[in-house]
């Protein structure tokens, strides 16, 4: 029998593909700590890019979702005692999952894209999957190196955010802008990591300094929602027979943070923004909205307009919503 060149052609891309293939999947299947890496460190290196859909994404989201699968068979398979009290993680992941399909359907009935909806549904769809992922990997890696695997993603999530936005503000003098995932979430989970053992009394110079180093870099950023920081350490004030921090030390550690603050942020700017006078005038600005008068401040009256939008947006759509992807009239908020 005679092959033709098309079919020889075909055998020889399947031969040298078929393993590319094969080997990430099976080291998938292997290890839950490259399961919990594609799904970390894959997300903050393809959330850095452009806030549109491309051929990354699409790659990562397809990757999470089979390392989401895989960690459900094996949490299923597991027999782990401690396990018994999240058992009903599962049915409720897959209850959300369809909640999203459903949303799906909403969403390109109107005038939503499909690429819309899934830019737009993507934070959703990983926060469906997170749990499951957690679950897997807790079998396989220590409370300590989950511990410095938060303290590691807060750090870098932080100086991530801060470089993001004082590109955007024109502002930085870093040599570099938006490399990885900004996140505020992961730089807060961080700080809260390092609070926590810090209160646990777990080597407690180098968490203090994880807690420090977080919030500096943050604040160096401009953003005034660093403000919420502080009720990580509100959130920590307790008796000390439930792993929290006495309200005497929490104080101490307060004043600390604070004077630590006060000695590196300065050092930080002069390093990172080009213009001090901007950061000043950031600074204003925070006092301003802090005193009540929010209305004088460009930010706030941005997100007073979102929430209008978003309010007129459940009057018209009151039962079914618009779906994640719904744009709205100027274009410049979505859902």
């Amino acid at each position: 029998m005679t092959l033709s060149f098309a079919t020889v052609a075909a055998l020889g891309v399947l031969v040298v593909v078929a393993p590319l293939i094969a080997m990430p999947l099976v080291a998938f299947i292997a290890s839950a700590k490259l399961r919990l890496g594609w799904f970390v460190v894959g997300g903050m290196l393809v959330f850095q890019q452009s806030d549109s859909v491309g051929g990354p994404k699409l790659i990562y989201l397809a990757g999470a979702a089979l390392v989401t699968a895989l960690s459900m068979v094996r949490v299923g398979q597991s027999d782990a005692p401690w396990l018994h009290v999240f058992r009903p993680v599962i049915p409720a992941t897959v209850a959300l999952i369809a909640l999203l399909a459903t949303s799906f359907l909403v969403a390109t009935s109107g005038e939503t894209t499909s690429m819309n909806w899934i830019r737009d549904a993507f934070p959703y769809l990983l926060l469906t999957m997170a749990p499951i992922i957690a679950l897997d990997a807790a079998h396989e890696i220590s409370e300590t190196s989950i511990a410095r695997l938060i303290a590691l993603c807060g750090v870098l999530a932080a100086i991530g955010f801060a470089a993001d936005w004082l590109e955007r503000r024109g502002v930085s003098s870093l040599p570099f802008g938006r490399v990885l995932l900004g996140s505020g979430c992961l730089a807060a989970l961080g700080m809260s990591m390092a609070l926590a053992k810090v209160a646990a009394g777990q080597h407690a110079v180098r968490w203090a300094s994880t807690g420090v180093i977080i919030p500096a870099v943050m604040i160096t950023s401009g953003a005034r929602s660093i403000v919420a920081f502080g009720a990580a350490l509100i959130g920590a004030i307790g008796s000390r027979r439930n792993g929290r921090i006495g309200p005497g030390r929490a104080i101490l550690i307060a004043v600390t943070v604070g004077g630590a603050l006060f000695v590196l942020v300065p050092r930080l700017v002069a390093v990172a923004v080009d213009d001090p006078a901007w950061f000043d005038s950031r600074v204003r600005s925070a006092v301003t909205v802090l005193n009540g008068d929010g209305q004088a401040d460009l930010s706030y009256g941005q997100r007073s307009l979102a929430y209008e939008y978003a309010a007129e947006a459940w009057r018209t759509h009151t039962w079914f919503g618009t779906g994640p992807g719904h744009t709205y009239a100027t274009g410049a908020f979505t859902l």
